[in-house]
């Protein structure tokens, strides 16, 4: 099971001129000891899909970015909130 965020996001002064995807893996994260729930690395998916047309007339695109984790809604949730966990993209 995966569980998908969706954000939309404005531009101004760059446009993607495409759908862009990606594959990541981030490394660690929370505690080094082996206690069942801590996570030490996590992978997720990362895609950026532009308008075709633009939504918001001070932007010069929209679209939206999907992050995308290996774990059910409530898994993600308690793994990567209940630990503070700030994953950079």
């Amino acid at each position: 099971m995966k569980t998908e965020w969706e954000f939309f996001f404005e531009t101004r002064d760059f446009v993607f001129e495409k759908e862009h995807k990606y594959r990541a893996k981030k490394t660690g994260l929370g505690s080094s000891d082996d206690t069942p729930g801590n996570l030490k690395e996590i992978s997720f998916e990362l895609k950026i899909t532009p308008d075709k047309e633009r939504k918001s007339p001070g932007a010069e695109q929209t679209g939206s970015l999907f992050i995308t984790l290996p774990h059910s809604y409530e898994k993600a949730l308690s793994r990567l909130f209940t630990q503070g966990i700030n994953v950079p993209i």
